[in-house]
């Protein structure tokens, strides 16, 4: 008669889980940020001085795509929370990046008799100068 072993469950690691959530709350923040920003007035952030400090780094150099940030932390605690998987992290980053630069580039091309921070930001402004530059506004259009 052979006495089978019991079944052990496995405990995993909550660290993810905290990761997760802590990553959530940094985005919420960073929205938050991004939606009150008024610049060189940082009694009028939603989310005080470092959310003003933040946005103050961030929205100048991506324009309206500062967004894709905290949607991109949105991903990545989905991620970490185990709620879809990620089957190659290095690549969805690298992608992510590129998407963020390609955006930022895109709206200062598309926003262009705008103020740089509500188009590209100073990062897409650069991008799609010496994109128009070397391919015309077509070929930038194109290359996008």
């Amino acid at each position: 008669m052979g006495t089978g072993r019991k079944p052990q469950v496995e405990e995993q690691s909550s660290g993810g889980e905290v990761l997760g959530i802590v990553t959530i709350a940094a985005a919420v923040f960073l929205t938050l940020a991004f939606h009150s920003y008024r610049s060189g007035n940082a009694d009028q952030n939603q989310v005080g001085l470092i959310g003003h400090l933040l946005a103050d780094l961030l929205c100048p150099a991506f324009g309206l795509a500062c967004y894709l940030i905290p949607l991109g932390q949105f991903y990545f605690a989905g991620v970490l929370l185990r709620l879809w998987s990620c089957p190659a992290p290095v690549s969805q980053m690298f992608a992510g990046t590129v998407f963020l630069f390609s955006s930022t580039a895109f709206l200062a091309l598309w926003g262009e008799g705008e103020q740089i921070v509500k188009a590209g930001g100073w990062i897409g402004g650069f991008l799609a100068f010496h994109l128009r530059t070397g391919l015309n506004r077509l070929g930038a259009y194109v290359v996008l």
